[in-house]
């Protein structure tokens, strides 16, 4: 287990791993195994329990993932994330279609 100096450097670090793994996923381009989305959503989650307490910036790609992870227990919501983990960098639900 990794032991971090201090919230900013293990959520760098936590950023980093999530941002590899949505350019892994995007790179495969079809859909990801039930194993990555359980690995997003675990760094989804690590990204937001070390940043809104700490009061600590997120990356676009990790506010993105947390935002997508706030309503994947609606399917249609699920599989539009699903369809936006096709491209890098992961685009937010919240902002309108290009």
């Amino acid at each position: 287990m990794a032991v971090f100096e201090s919230a900013a450097h293990e959520l760098a670090e936590t950023q980093l791993a999530t941002d590899e793994l949505l350019q892994l996923v995007a790179a495969v381009g079809v859909r990801p195994t039930e194993r990555d989305l359980l690995r997003l959503e675990k760094l989804a989650t690590a990204c937001a329990r070390l940043a809104y307490p700490n009061a600590l910036p997120l990356s676009d790609n990790a506010h993105a993932l947390i935002t997508w992870h706030d309503h994947l227990d609606d399917v249609q919501w699920k599989a539009c994330f699903l369809e936006a983990l096709k491209s890098y960098p992961l685009r937010s639900p919240l902002l309108p279609a290009e």
